[in-house]
């Protein structure tokens, strides 16, 4: 994840005097909490395995063996 960017690029738009560096400030101290960041890294953890999931049960070349293999894969993989 990109997080410290985008809390990079958030920092410099909160710098302004708009609407929108005020609505930034208040996304940033959200952000900042560990239950975002957290419930963040759990999201892209669980998403990313079940698209690979998906994209490997969808190739033209899956068997029901190699489907069978991959889920066994991603129940242990931490990646």
């Amino acid at each position: 994840m990109n997080y410290k960017s985008l809390l990079k690029t958030l920092d410099e738009v909160s710098k302004g005097n708009d609407e929108y560096a005020a609505k930034v400030k208040g996304l940033m101290m959200k952000m900042e909490c560990f239950d975002i960041f957290f419930g963040l890294k759990l999201s892209y953890f669980i998403f990313s395995a079940s698209e690979r999931f998906s994209s490997n049960l969808q190739a033209k070349d899956t068997t029901i063996v190699k489907a069978s293999s991959e889920l066994d894969y991603s129940e242990t993989a931490p990646n």
